[in-house]
């Protein structure tokens, strides 16, 4: 980001979120708790919380695109396998300062609903599949102090409204294989 270590505000706060979740009659339910930055902080969230828990990665390839994977928090996907799937070359992730730029919100937050920010329709957002079809997905409401479920399909009927229909893909099959100890 900039010198300056104040942050800018959240170009759409979770309240914001919830409010549009709210009147487009898509059921939620919100979770407060403390921050967690990673899959392993967040383990804990799963004996209160219901619903597929995803991990969200935004990732760009040497040529500047820029996609947002969601799957759930304990597939490792193996980045050079499913590059292709994603329709990106060399793909890394990328920086705090474009993860603010494109989706607006900042590491540790990164969400399916912040594809709401890219208002000029940079973002390819991919989806597991067996995630979009499940009863409840529970991911940050641009904010990592709190945890909304919903329904798959409302997640997909959301990203529609906001011009970012998703790509469904079997991302489990692109998992990373740990290496042998």
């Amino acid at each position: 980001m900039s010198e300056n270590p104040e942050k800018p505000p959240l170009p759409t706060s979770p309240e914001a979120l919830l409010a549009r979740l709210t009147a487009m009659g898509l059921t939620h339910t919100l979770y407060h708790h403390e921050a967690v930055f990673t899959v392993e902080e967040s383990e804990h969230l799963k004996e209160t919380i219901p619903g597929v828990h995803v991990k969200n990665l935004f990732l760009r390839d040497k040529k500047e695109r820029m996609c947002l994977v969601v799957l759930p928090h304990d597939i490792n996907l193996d980045l050079k396998t499913v590059a292709p799937a994603l329709g990106l070359d060399r793909i890394s992730f990328s920086s705090p300062d474009r993860l603010f730029k494109y989706l607006g919100v900042y590491p540790g937050s990164v969400c399916p609903f912040a594809a709401m920010n890219d208002t000029t329709n940079q973002v390819q957002v991919y989806i597991d599949e067996p995630t979009a079809n499940a009863d409840l997905v529970c991911a940050h409401p641009m904010l990592n102090t709190m945890s909304v479920t919903i329904k798959g399909a409302d997640l997909l009927r959301f990203l529609d409204s906001v011009g970012h229909s998703p790509r469904l893909l079997p991302l489990r099959d692109f998992h990373r294989i740990a290496d042998a100890a």
